[in-house]
């Protein structure tokens, strides 16, 4: 219920960013893993695909979930009005919202979710190796490449929590100090470092092109792997649990991004239980912050198409 009612506030508050990375950021990630694909991958894209254009399909999740809220260009279509009723919780598959400050990500954890991004992941992967039901293997190949795109934006993997009971002083809590009802910025979406920025739309689309030149997503995805492949290696241990391992690094990058960060003053309303209700929190960048942020997202960029390559490339795909 907490991720059902953390979108609801986000929506109704009129917080507008909540998509990992932007179109032409996820674009860019699936057109890097299209150019890696080894035979097998390729052959099982196209079987399920018809074409190895993982670019196309790199933003369904995304539009679907546009459409449950009567958005978008997929609004009153059959494919989303069918998808969304038969998993009404799929729009807590982009993110995880761990404390910043956490050391990992734990699935025993209070924060984790079996509809939290991991678990989407692990639950596409197990379908097109035909272990699961429910996702038609199409469309966990269009959850799969969405979700590692969405697992390599930090502020999908963190949100800050915080004491407001001082509007004008609002302080970040520690992990451990808090319980899910905690006044939360849902992955910094309520931190708003003008009248109509916030931080977790900076994240997804503004910082990319402080660094990454060209136009359209391919000269994206190739800029960003120019920055990413030298620092670049497999991620160790079963590709099964590499989703795991992934949030745990969302987290730790997550919890850089709130480095640099003031707090300055809370905008909120009565809320149930006498928990105050956080609409936003006004913050100050501290100097250079965006362009050190530029840099990891950057990277991010490279490294979720190249895992992404790498994952798929590992997959014992199921036949037919």
């Amino acid at each position: 219920m907490k991720y059902i009612s953390l979108f609801a506030a986000i929506f109704f508050t009129g917080i507008t960013s909540v998509f990992g990375f932007g179109h032409e950021g996820h674009q860019a990630i699936a057109d890097i893993a299209r150019s890696r694909l080894n035979p097998a991958a390729r052959a099982a894209v196209i079987r399920i695909l018809g074409s190895d254009d993982l670019a196309s399909v790199a933003t369904w999740l995304d539009d679907v979930r546009s459409a449950g809220r009567n958005r978008g260009n997929m609004k009153g279509s059959e494919e989303a009005v069918a998808f969304n009723h038969r998993f009404p919780a799929s729009a807590n598959w982009h993110f995880v919202n761990f404390p910043v400050g956490s050391a990992e990500y734990d699935e025993r954890s209070q924060f984790a979710s079996d509809k939290d991004v991991v678990h989407a992941i692990d639950l596409a992967i197990r379908t097109l190796e035909g272990a699961a039901a429910g996702l038609t293997p199409l469309e966990a190949l269009k959850v799969l490449v969405h979700c590692v795109g969405d697992v390599h934006q930090p502020l999908h993997c963190v949100s800050g929590y915080y004491d407001i009971s001082n509007p004008s002083s609002p302080r970040l809590l520690p992990p451990d100090h808090f319980s899910l009802s905690t006044p939360t910025d849902a992955g910094g979406n309520a931190l708003f470092y003008s009248k109509s920025q916030n931080l977790h739309e900076l994240f997804d689309t503004t910082l990319l092109r402080r660094v990454l030149t060209g136009t359209g997503y391919k000269k994206l995805g190739e800029a960003a792997v120019q920055r990413e492949a030298p620092h670049h290696s497999v991620t160790p241990g079963d590709y099964h649990r590499w989703s795991a391992l992934w949030a745990t690094e969302g987290v730790r990058l997550g919890t850089d991004a709130y480095q640099g960060l003031t707090f300055n003053l809370a905008e909120t309303s009565p809320g149930r239980g006498g928990v105050p209700r956080l609409h936003r929190i006004e913050i100050t960048l501290s100097a250079g912050y965006e362009a050190r942020e530029a840099v990891v997202i950057a990277r991010q960029i490279g490294e979720a198409g190249l895992r992404l390559a790498e994952l798929l490339n590992s997959l014992h795909w199921s036949e037919p």
